[in-house]
């Protein structure tokens, strides 16, 4: 029984150490002069990942903790038999597809902007000097087509987008790799944010989603995190509503006790495509299921 349980603490000292490695690399390479690695990078966190969940294919991670729990799976399975969701998705398509009065509407909007669908943002954006998320070209053809403002949090918006991603599910993620020096520089701040500690608990995404994935915090999984942005937004069975990414970043930013940040801040579109491009090959297959 010794040998046991001292066995079974070696082969949990061995996937700490992995996760180590994998996240002592990106601090490195973040810190090197080398250009930046989008490829290198996804091949080291699922790398990472298989020897912590060797059982797990690539594919399935996009469904986060469920991936990874036999027993909440169970339970994500029962919960789309009959999606909370249904009526949202509705709501979205009739955002997406209602013209304005010049016969405009939104889903053609955003086409002109991404041609290729909701697999494909977000992309850096080399004449406008940004990342343009599909959040952010939502809002603005939003804004566009029914002439007023609107917040990234409004829950037409997060609906809108729920129909989208619905639209695209079971394709790729399919992000451009960043080549020139100011996309290269935005994926490298999206790493960055996602390897720094912050908060008055001094965590940061890597510590509980890397290093801790599969382990718990109080009543909840920790989540691995590849490919989880490819099933947002989410549908919170605590809310009783969707919610997008951002909101979902602030809420970790909450939890470790750090300041929150806007939505659609720059900050929050880097790791959004620092976290895309690692999901990159994986399926769509939002909207998901928040606990």
């Amino acid at each position: 029984m010794a040998r046991a349980f001292c066995l079974e603490h070696l082969i949990e000292s061995v996937h700490y150490l992995l996760a180590f490695l994998f996240t002592f690399f990106l601090i490195v390479e973040s810190g090197s002069t080398v250009s930046a690695d989008p490829i290198a990078d996804q091949q080291n966190l699922v790398s990472s990942y298989r020897e912590r969940f060797p059982n797990v294919p690539a594919d399935e991670y996009v469904h986060g903790v469920y991936a990874i729990d036999v027993r909440l799976s169970k339970q994500y399975d029962a919960i789309n038999e009959f999606p909370p969701y249904s009526f949202d998705l509705d709501d979205g398509e009739d955002i997406a597809m209602r013209r304005n009065a010049a016969g405009r509407n939104i889903a053609n909007c955003i086409g002109r902007v991404e041609p290729a669908g909701a697999g494909h943002f977000p992309f850096y954006d080399n004449n406008a000097h940004e990342i343009v998320t599909l959040a952010l070209a939502a809002q603005r053809c939003l804004e566009r087509v029914e002439d007023s403002k609107t917040a990234l949090a409004d829950q037409r918006l997060i609906k809108l987008l729920a129909f989208l991603n619905y639209a695209a599910r079971g394709t790729a993620r399919s992000v451009s790799l960043p080549e020139t020096p100011p996309a290269l520089e935005a994926y490298e701040a999206g790493k960055n944010f996602f390897m720094t500690k912050r908060g008055q608990l001094d965590l940061s995404c890597a510590d509980c989603h890397v290093r801790a994935a599969g382990k718990r915090l109080r009543d909840q999984v920790l989540p691995p995190l590849l490919g989880a942005v490819n099933h947002f937004p989410v549908y919170g069975l605590r809310w009783g509503a969707l919610g997008s990414l951002h909101q979902r970043f602030n809420g970790c930013l909450e939890q470790v006790r750090a300041r929150p940040l806007q939505l659609g801040s720059r900050q929050f579109r880097e790791l959004e495509y620092f976290l895309a491009l690692m999901a990159n090959g994986l399926p769509l297959i939002g909207p998901g299921i928040n606990r």
